[in-house]
Formats: structure tokens, C-alpha cells, sequence
């Protein structure tokens, strides 16, 4: 749920480095855990951090980002040479800015950690940085390494789905649920995979079946009301968000679904006052924006440009007070679209370069600036 930025940099071949990170005390060999049916070990000084980290890791692939980086931050604070802590403290960061904070510590941890670790790193980084082709490339290489690992697997999957070869997706989502029958997540994907390739009548009995297997999360439920609203069966898709919450009230994802449904249904003033209910209990930035966004584009649909621009400077505002370039970045160009959408083009143009030359001036790896400036110019 979370969009982040990775550094493209990692001690094992990958391309486009940016300044390296500072040097680390060396530590003991790490405790390894024993892999299981040849999955991707994960290594810590400590068995209670690890713990942690695992504990993290399922409540992120539930989408509890949140919750997930509180246990996160503890397995840190037990070994604070836990690479993959750090990674996790990365993936659920709330702002851009620290994602790679967090992100380039783990890189430069990840010597102490297991190939299997450093594959792993390197696979979001191709993500976020190198689109979804390299993404794909180096995520075959770790199920290569790991067969039988299902979140190699379903990584693999998901950067098909990324270039929307579904089928392919698809192959990878069943293996990994082949591998472990109660990885609900691949069920997840498999959904939005036939979502994606159109398949609606597969799509729904996935979610279903995720929905059987993990009855207690909020995030089935959110799952199967996109795919109502998707169909255009927008009272039952609230229906879906609203079991979600009461499961999770701070389950971001359907607050964003329930605007988008009143939205859809011809009810702007119901969108409105959800996008200000998500604001009102909205815990950290990354909600905070959230909240702000969904205000924004019920704002913009509306018509209510002036509105939905003042919007759109308190998410700049939020990122500037902490530096987030990234963000200020994301939140120039979006302005710029408004601006554009309302003919408005000078002040469009001013924008767009705005977001350009501060993207050029960070410390941002090459290859986001070089894609930055390439959006900039298509504009």
C-alpha cells in the first residue's frame, strides 16, 4: 500500500550507485535460521528480534504497515546490525525520506546478511528504481536460488503483474500457494491478477477463498470491495470496507475505497466527509497524506480546483517540514496536473520544473532523476 524509494546500491553488482554508505563496525557472524523446504533464511544476533521481524512481516503482508514498523523498530532495537529489520523499517516507512534512511542502512548491513537477504533487497530496489523488467529480472534470479520459497515466488509473480503478463503472474501466485497452502497473500494477488486479466467470475472466488482463510483481516475484505466497485456494485463494496473497519478502524485502504464509492455513486458530499473522517484519524504522515490525496481527487472530480489545490499544498507542506524531497517532488507534479487540467499552463509549466530541478539537486539516485526530467519533458 505503501509507494517507496529504494537506493540503487548494494555491495553485490548493482548498477547505478549512489554515495556509499558509511562504514560499519564489523559484527560476529549472524545467528542463521534453518530454512525450511529451502526458503530465503533470515539472520539475526537475535532470536527474539527475529521473532519480531517475523511478527512485522506477516502484519505488513496483511497491509498493516503501521502496526508492522512498531515491531520493526523493536527487532532494531535488539540488534541494531539486523539488516532485514532495517529493510522492513524501510518498506513501512511513513515518508520517502525515511524509507531511505532506514533503506540505506540495511544495504549497507546487508554484507552481514545471507544471499538470500541481499536478494531480496536488491529485488525492491530493481522495483522502485529500474521499473519492472529489472524488477523481474533479478526477482527470477532469487527464485532460481530459492524454488521453494513462496514469497520468491509470489515477488516473481508480482513483477509480472507489474507488466500486466498476468498469466505469468498467475503461474508464480499458485506455486507459491502450492509451496504453503496458508500464504494467504498470493491468494490476494491471484485475485487482482484476474482482476487485471479480466476474468471477474476468478477474481471474485480468489478473494473468497482469501477471505475463508484469514476471516479476522481487514484486508480480504478491502480486497473483494475493490473488485464490487470495479463492477460497478458500489453499496456492496462499501459494505466490504465497512467490515474491514470494524475489524481495523485505521485500515487506510478502505477509507480511500469508501470516498471512491460514494464518488462513483454520484454522492460527492459523502466522499468529502470520509476523506475528512480518514484526515481526523490519520496516525503518521504517510496516512496523513493518504487522507489529504483522496480530498484532492474528490476535489479535482467535483470541479473545485482552487480547493483541491490548497489541498494539495498541505501534502507539499507536510513533506517540505521534514525535507522529503521525493514527496515534494510526487506533490509538485501532481499540482501541475491540476493546473494543467484547468487550462491553467504557465503556472502548469512552473510546477512540473519545480519538481524537476529539486529532484536534480537531491541526493536521489540517477536514475529517478533521469526519469523525472524524461516525465518532465513528456509534459
Amino acid at each position: 500500500m505503501r509507494g517507496v524509494v529504494f537506493w540503487y546500491c548494494l555491495a553485490l553488482a548493482v548498477v547505478g550507485c549512489g554515495p556509499a554508505p558509511a562504514a560499519l563496525t564489523p559484527v560476529p557472524s549472524p545467528t542463521v535460521s534453518a530454512p525450511t523446504r529451502g526458503q530465503i533464511p533470515i539472520t539475526s544476533r537475535s532470536s527474539a528480534a527475529r521473532s519480531l521481524y517475523l511478527r512485522g512481516r506477516a502484519l505488513n503482508e496483511n497491509l498493516q504497515p503501521h502496526e508492522a514498523h512498531a515491531l520493526f523498530e523493536q527487532a532494531v532495537a535488539l540488534d541494531s546490525n539486523f539488516a532485514m529489520a532495517e529493510y522492513g523499517l524501510g518498506a513501512t516507512a511513513p515518508t520517502a525520506k525515511e524509507v531511505r534512511d532506514h533503506l540505506d542502512r540495511a544495504i549497507a548491513l546487508a554484507v552481514n546478511a545471507t544471499e538470500g537477504e541481499r536478494l531480496l533487497i536488491r529485488t525492491l530496489i530493481a522495483r522502485t528504481d529500474a521499473g519492472p523488467t529489472a524488477w523481474a529480472a533479478v526477482a527470477d534470479s532469487l527464485v532460481l536460488r530459492y524454488p521453494e520459497d513462496e514469497r520468491a515466488q509470489w515477488i516473481l509473480g508480482s513483477a509480472y503483474s507489474a507488466q500486466q503478463q498476468y498469466d505469468s503472474a498467475i503461474v508464480h501466485y499458485k506455486r507459491a500457494i502450492a509451496i504453503n497452502p496458508r500464504f494467504s497473500l498470493a491468494y490476494n494477488s491471484e485475485g487482482y491478477a484476474h482482476r487485471g486479466a479480466g476474468d471477474f467470475v476468478a477474481a471474485e472466488a480468489a478473494f473468497q477463498r482469501y477471505i475463508a482463510m484469514v476471516p479476522d483481516d481487514p484486508n480480504p475484505y478491502d480486497s473483494y470491495a475493490e473488485l464490487l466497485m470495479k463492477l460497478g456494485r458500489f453499496d456492496e463494496s462499501i459494505v466490504q470496507y465497512d467490515r474491514a473497519q470494524l475489524i481495523d478502524p485505521h485500515f487506510s485502504g478502505s477509507f480511500v475505497g469508501i470516498a471512491a464509492d460514494h464518488l462513483y455513486a454520484g454522492r460527492p458530499a459523502a466522499a468529502i466527509a470520509e476523506a475528512e473522517r480518514y484526515l481526523g484519524v490519520a496516525r503518521d504522515d504517510h496516512e496523513r497524506r493518504a487522507a489529504l490525496l483522496t480530498l484532492a481527487l474528490v476535489q479535482v472530480d467535483m470541479g473545485a480546483t482552487e480547493d483541491a489545490l490548497r489541498t494539495m499544498e498541505r501534502m507539499y507542506a507536510l513533506a517540505e517540514a521534514i525535507g522529503d524531497v521525493a514527496s515534494m517532488s510526487g506533490d509538485a507534479m501532481a499540482i501541475g496536473d491540476i493546473l494543467l487540467a484547468a487550462g491553467r499552463l504557465d503556472e502548469a509549466t512552473m510546477r512540473f520544473r519545480k519538481a524537476s530541478d529539486s529532484v536534480a539537486a537531491s541526493i536521489l539516485p540517477p536514475a529517478v532523476k533521469i526519469d523525472t526530467e524524461l516525465l518532465t519533458q513528456y509534459i
